[in-house]
């Protein structure tokens, strides 16, 4: 049986151990470290085996967003799950468009964290109900069926979008100028009926998009 595991970075004590009693206690779960901010995170990701990173989004240095990003930079296969008390429209979209494998509320059945954590690591995206709710009002609901009315180009673009990939790295894998990225964006954006960046990941990785390795700097080649 393969063991997951899970850093847990919550600056709360209480919620911490907690978390810990409740990842110790599954046999295909183990804490691999736990952190109280996201410097403690950062260094402890660098000296332990991690599958998994369940994150607080508020941390007294760094929001959990950017914690997510940068612990992606550091371990492109690490997965992150953020456990939060905030179902704020900016706050989901932010945390997915950072590379979020997951966004659950702290409120959710223990069960339901436990099987967050084992979805993400399978490669799934995972969003609790609640948070859910918030994603679906910004993105209008599409349905992922929209992603067929894009070019494979611009299918190609979008799936890097959803990787974590700014737009001068896209132009770079691709070949492209970034203008021509920015461009392709923005026909992209009016296809699938978002707004902004964050909305278009959300959507992309609903659809299956980014599940490539996140936050690898593009190939030389």
């Amino acid at each position: 049986m393969t063991v997951l595991r899970v850093l847990l970075v919550d600056d709360h004590p209480v919620v911490l151990t907690g978390l810990t009693a409740m990842i110790a206690a599954e046999s295909d779960l183990e804490v691999a470290a736990t952190a109280i901010d996201a410097a403690t995170a950062l260094a402890r990701l660098a000296d332990n085996e991690v599958d998994v990173a369940v994150v607080d989004l508020r941390l007294p240095d760094l929001d959990g967003a950017q914690l997510c990003r940068r612990m992606l930079l550091q371990r492109p296969d690490l997965r992150v799950v953020v456990l939060t008390m905030h179902a704020d429209e900016d706050l989901v979209l932010s945390a997915l468009a950072a590379g979020a494998s997951g966004y659950v509320l702290k409120d959710t059945e223990p069960a339901e964290v436990l099987d967050a954590v084992r979805q993400a690591a399978r490669g799934s995206l995972v969003v609790g109900a609640k948070a859910r709710a918030a994603v679906i009002d910004s993105i209008g609901a599409q349905s992922p069926t929209t992603l067929t009315d894009l070019s494979p180009r611009e299918r190609q673009v979008l799936d890097l979008l959803a990787r974590g990939l700014p737009t001068a790295a896209i132009a770079q894998r691709l070949g492209l100028a970034p203008k021509t990225v920015r461009n392709k964006l923005s026909e992209v954006f009016a296809k699938i009926g978002v707004a902004d960046r964050a909305a278009a990941v959300a959507v992309a990785r609903d659809a299956g998009l980014g599940k490539g390795t996140r936050g690898r700097p593009p190939s030389k080649a």
